[in-house]
């Protein structure tokens, strides 16, 4: 299953480098936090009310600046952080982000390591594992291209959407601890 590690250096402080991190992250709330509603249905409802306003003819509000909104959701505590990122969409293979800031002299090192959420990854043991059984024990040259959909795109298929969001939120920490 898809696993990626990496360290990178931080020009920070230990303190200064997990207040950055908190910055960036949400409480993760309670259950009905990750629902459609609250995380993407708030901005579209903000639209409609500043749309009704502007066609009722009234003085267009001048709304505060709002706050940026957090990137990922999660806790902070100590010299670690757990955290997975803030999306809008739905994704199963959005890797669960842990990480340690280790204090050295001129800054910090953070130790950062994502992974599948276990459940998905027992799911995808389970079907890979169905998958073989059924291909080994049916296996002849005309059903090479079940082998392939079966096994292969599964494997490709998480790989790539595990690392694409790695990927994102790789970038959006090293950004932040810049």
């Amino acid at each position: 299953m898809p696993y990626y590690r990496f360290n990178f250096e931080t020009p920070l402080s230990l303190e200064t480098a997990l207040a950055r991190v908190r910055a960036i992250t949400d409480d993760p709330g309670n259950f009905h936090s990750s629902f459609f509603f609250r995380s993407s249905m708030v901005p579209l409802i903000q639209l409609l009310r500043r749309m009704r306003r502007e066609d009722e003819g009234g003085p267009r509000a001048v709304e505060p600046a709002e706050k940026p909104s957090p990137l990922f959701w999660g806790e902070v505590g100590g010299d670690s952080f757990r955290v997975r990122r803030k999306i809008n969409y739905r994704n199963s293979f959005l890797p669960l982000v842990r990480g340690r800031i280790h204090p050295v002299i001129g800054g910090a090192t953070v130790s950062v390591v994502m992974y599948l959420h276990p459940f998905v990854a027992a799911f995808m043991v389970f079907w890979l594992s169905a998958a073989v059984h059924f291909v080994w024990h049916n296996l002849s040259p005309a059903r090479y291209m079940q082998f392939g959909m079966f096994l292969l795109f599964p494997i490709i298929f998480t790989c790539g959407a595990f690392f694409f969001e790695a990927l994102k939120a790789r970038r959006l920490l090293e950004d932040a601890l810049k």
